[in-house]
Formats: structure tokens, C-alpha cells, sequence
């Protein structure tokens, strides 16, 4: 009986049939780093857009919030109204900016293997819930390896973050000594960083 090679040995590549067949499994070829750096990109230069209107807006949505009536004060009806429209008018303003995320964690992980909708890979199987096969996986060298990487991605965001607070410090410092009112909160809004 012949010894089955390991997965690396492998010189030849699969077949047709064995790539249709792994495909409907939902085998496909996916890159974690990809998708995540297809979302910031695609997040950052929609904020790069989106970010001035947003915050106008949203400052348009607080000062109408702010501005009432006194006698609708003690409406608990027309508060309780008041809230709802206001969460919803700020949440309204974020939707472009979630759409952009959203298409860029399709495309990302679409780029790759394609597009693949497969129920078999949905299937209970008795061995994902484990505990000890569960123990495994998060020990395992992969697991460990991820963990590393996404520690080194955490600490290169902070360090980015840090550098920029501190250089920056000055300016953020000047915004409490700066007026509080309806028109000059809107022009801190939209003034260019």
C-alpha cells in the first residue's frame, strides 16, 4: 500500500472537478489580511470624503436636539419623540460611510476565490463544539501565530496613534479654551484638520 504524500509534496495541480468539488463545499482560497486591508483603505478614504458632511450634519442634527420650546419640556411624549428622531438622524448620516465597509468586506474577500455560497460549509458537525478539538485550535501554532500578528498590528496602530497625539497635542490642548455656540461649534465642524 503506497504511502499518501503530505498536502506540500503535492507537485500537480488539482483538477477541474476537484476544484468545483471544493467548491461547493465552500473550499475557497481566503486572506484575512487582505479583507482587513482592503476595509481600513476603503474606510479611511471614504472618511476622507464623507467625514466634512457627516460632522455638519451631525452638528445640524445636536443643535436642532438642543433647541426647544420650553413648555415641550415637560412633554415626557415629545422627549421620548425628540431622542428617537434624533438617534435616527445621526444614525442616518453614518449610512453612506457603512456602505462603503460593507462593499469593501465583500469585494476584498470576494477578490480572491471568487464568489462561493455554499450551505455544506453551514453544516453542524458535532466535532466544531468539541471542547477538547476547541482547546486544540486555540493553542495550536496557527492560532498562536494569528495571535502574534494581530498583536503587532495592534501595536503599530498605536504607535501611529501615539505619534500623532503627541505632535498634535498643542492644537487638541487649544480646543478647550475655544467658544461654545451653535455657529462656532458648526464652523469647528467643517474647518480642514
Amino acid at each position: 500500500m503506497a504511502e499518501q504524500k503530505p498536502q506540500q509534496d503535492r507537485t500537480e495541480q488539482p483538477t477541474a472537478k476537484r476544484r468545483q468539488d471544493a467548491r461547493n463545499k465552500g473550499d475557497v482560497p481566503r486572506s484575512r489580511e487582505l479583507t482587513m486591508t482592503g476595509v481600513i483603505l476603503s474606510g479611511a478614504t471614504a472618511l476622507l470624503f464623507l467625514a466634512p458632511p457627516m460632522a455638519n450634519n451631525v452638528g445640524n442634527v445636536f443643535e436642532q436636539s438642543f433647541s426647544f420650546e420650553r413648555d415641550k419640556i415637560f412633554d415626557t411624549g415629545h422627549l421620548t419623540e425628540a431622542l428617537g428622531q434624533a438617534i435616527s438622524g445621526a444614525a442616518l448620516q453614518f449610512l453612506p460611510f457603512a456602505a462603503v465597509l460593507m462593499i469593501a468586506v465583500f469585494a476584498s474577500a470576494v477578490l480572491i476565490g471568487g464568489w462561493s455560497f455554499s450551505m455544506k460549509a453551514a453544516n453542524f458537525k458535532g466535532s466544531r463544539i468539541s471542547p477538547l478539538k476547541g482547546f486544540k485550535r486555540i493553542f495550536s501554532a496557527n492560532s498562536i501565530m494569528e495571535l502574534l500578528k494581530a498583536l503587532s498590528k495592534f501595536a503599530i496602530v498605536i504607535s501611529i496613534a501615539i505619534v500623532w497625539l503627541w505632535w498634535s497635542k498643542d492644537d487638541l490642548l487649544l480646543l478647550g479654551r475655544q467658544p461654545i455656540g451653535p455657529a462656532e461649534f458648526r464652523s469647528s465642524l467643517s474647518a480642514p484638520v
